[in-house]
């Protein structure tokens, strides 16, 4: 939606106004998350490292994706550890 040039604060602010998922693997957006979270600012987030599963393949990531929006209480967490390398 925002595109490389944003800042990681702008565009964490919008996807929360919007009541969007953002989805990351950007350890600053991940310190946002924690900021945002100790200071009990509602958001949604799916982060998984990108250097610990920079081998996963695609099907790997898209079965996470799937098993995690099919859980009653998806995307209930602020902030969900998406694990691709489970399946």
């Amino acid at each position: 939606v925002f595109g490389q040039h944003w800042v990681d604060e702008t565009i964490f602010a919008q996807a929360a106004e919007q009541g969007r998922v953002l989805v990351s693997t950007d350890k600053d957006c991940l310190r946002i998350a924690r900021r945002w979270a100790e200071a009990f600012r509602p958001f949604r987030m799916v982060y998984w490292d990108q250097f610990e599963h920079q081998r996963v393949h695609v099907p790997h990531f898209l079965a996470a994706f799937e098993a995690l929006a099919e859980r009653p209480d998806a995307f209930a967490a602020w902030l969900e550890y998406l694990d691709p390398q489970r399946f």
